[in-house]
């Protein structure tokens, strides 16, 4: 049994534990996707770098909404969410997690808290892109009611690996489901 999870708005001070996050979870996830090399080279501090980039970063931007999940005020996990080119589409960007803490409802706490983001600011649909390879996220997202799209799938080169990449989609979010929210897990 976890903790009570607390979700709330990320805050620029939440910087450097996004992204210690953010860098730890790309190394659990995608191990045996991606080169070890590359997965080593992963950096908290460049990531935080990009979090505050002043011309694209998530957490300067208002245009795009970061989630942080806390149990006892230490971050667990976050969830990123914004617009596409498509004016009534939301992108899901990302939902990482602290590794001991998937399968626990916290992810789909996150989620949830995106979907009512999405719908608060006007959007009707979402999408959002994973790699074909990771399993895990594609089974928590065929959960969360979304339809992997086999026709987006392409082909990416990232730290010298080839891997596809698909879409999954939530074309109406006004019939996603938000029911089951875990009992120790609040919503701010």
């Amino acid at each position: 049994m976890i903790g009570s999870v607390h979700i709330r708005h990320a805050l620029r001070t939440d910087v450097r534990e996004i992204a210690r996050v953010h860098v730890d979870a790309v190394r659990v996830a995608y191990r045996n996707i991606y080169a070890d090399e590359h997965l080593k080279t992963l950096s908290a501090d460049r990531m935080a770098d990009n979090w505050l980039h002043e011309e694209k970063g998530h957490l300067v931007h208002s245009e795009y909404v970061v989630f942080v999940a806390l149990i006892d005020d230490k971050i667990i996990g976050f969830a990123d969410i914004g617009p596409t080119a498509f004016k009534a589409v939301a992108e899901l960007y990302a939902i990482y997690l602290d590794s001991a803490y998937i399968g626990k409802g916290v992810g789909s706490s996150l989620f949830r808290k995106c979907i009512e983001s999405a719908k608060q600011r006007g959007f009707q649909a979402m999408k959002l892109t994973v790699l074909s390879a990771n399993y895990v996220a594609r089974v928590f997202y065929e959960r969360m009611q979304g339809h992997a799209l086999p026709e987006t799938e392409i082909e990416i080169v990232t730290g010298g690996t080839r891997a596809k990449i698909i879409t999954y989609a939530w074309p109406d979010l006004s019939v996603v489901r938000n029911e089951g929210r875990g009992q120790n897990h609040r919503v701010l």
